[in-house]
């Protein structure tokens, strides 16, 4: 029973969400952190939905806490990064899509905001080789890229 309801609360979270209701998923997402201390996805979700709202500081604790509990959890390291990025700390950055890239070679937008990141650190050819292999990984990425 217990299990049933954390994860109903983890999918009311996950519905807010979908809604932009971010106070309500966070809620959600508390709920079932709760019930269940150990659940990487719902530190991602809390850490993702304060990402999603400019609670940065908050999202890195919560995706670092996912992290803890599954090393190789790339959505963590991606929302972790994003967060990083929006706060111009670009090597913390720089060092989660690096992490992405080497459980997901494939992860073309990770390889796209690492070489965002390597621009605002001045390193243009890493930017340059970074933005082309996310370019041939994923061709419709050409368009944000040519911004």
């Amino acid at each position: 029973m217990d299990r049933e309801m954390t994860e109903l609360y983890a999918v009311r979270a996950s519905n807010h969400y979908k809604r932009g209701d971010y106070e309500g998923a966070i809620d959600g997402f508390n709920h079932a952190i709760e019930r269940q201390p150990t659940n990487p996805k719902f530190y991602y979700g809390r850490g993702e939905t304060c990402r999603k709202i400019g609670k940065y500081d908050r999202a890195i604790v919560d995706c670092t806490q996912a992290i803890k509990l599954n090393p190789d959890f790339v959505p963590a390291y991606y929302t972790r990064g994003n967060a990083y990025y929006a706060m111009d700390n670009y090597d913390c950055a720089i060092a989660d899509y690096t992490k992405i890239i080497e459980l997901r070679p494939n992860f073309a937008e990770a390889y796209m905001w690492r070489g965002f990141s390597y621009t605002l650190t001045g390193d243009y050819a890493n930017a340059i080789k970074n933005q082309k292999i996310a370019v041939q990984l994923k061709p419709e990425l050409e368009s944000i890229l040519r911004r």
